[in-house]
């Protein structure tokens, strides 16, 4: 749940501004931050647990991918949107 919520604060400003490279802005922000979350999985950093759990390193995989599908859907309806507009 936290890969997915912290991964979609960069989906956002990217579809509000479109920058030049937004589509690889959210697909590496995504990747860093579920890599940070198995990392911390496996060697506490900040200390939070001493515990490992396989589901939790799966779910926050699971978290950054349906980050970046739910990037994807919105920046599809959004351009189908535009065009419609464009095309009155």
């Amino acid at each position: 749940m936290a890969a997915y919520i912290i991964s979609l604060c960069v989906v956002n400003p990217v579809i509000t501004t479109k920058p030049r490279f937004g589509r690889t802005m959210v697909y590496t922000s995504s990747f860093i931050i579920s890599a940070i979350l198995t990392i911390e999985e496996f060697t506490s950093i900040v200390g939070a647990s001493k515990h490992y759990d396989n589901y939790d390193i799966i779910a926050s995989v699971l978290g950054s991918i349906l980050a970046i599908l739910t990037f994807e859907s919105i920046n599809y309806r959004h351009k189908n949107r535009l065009n419609k507009i464009e095309t009155g």
